[in-house]
């Protein structure tokens, strides 16, 4: 959802201070999340270490799939 509401100023080049504040606040809350994710990220990956839990192989790895984003990356 914080990513749908910062995709409204994509582009923008004048804003006003309602919308400044809107928008520092969507961006705080996404570094927010993205801290979070990170934290809970380490915390199952030490916990599943613990219990000798080891990772699925990717079904779709990166590199396999990178050209699929070629094409957006170079419309920007």
């Amino acid at each position: 959802m914080t990513w749908l509401a910062l995709a409204e100023f994509d582009g923008a080049t004048q804003l006003d201070n309602a919308s400044m504040m809107r928008l520092q606040g969507l961006i705080t809350r996404a570094r927010w999340r993205a801290s979070n994710i990170t934290s809970n990220a380490r915390f199952i990956t030490d916990l599943a270490k613990k219990l000798n839990i080891e990772p699925a192989p990717d079904a779709f790895p990166a590199a396999d799939v990178a050209a699929l984003c070629k094409p957006m990356l170079a419309e920007r």
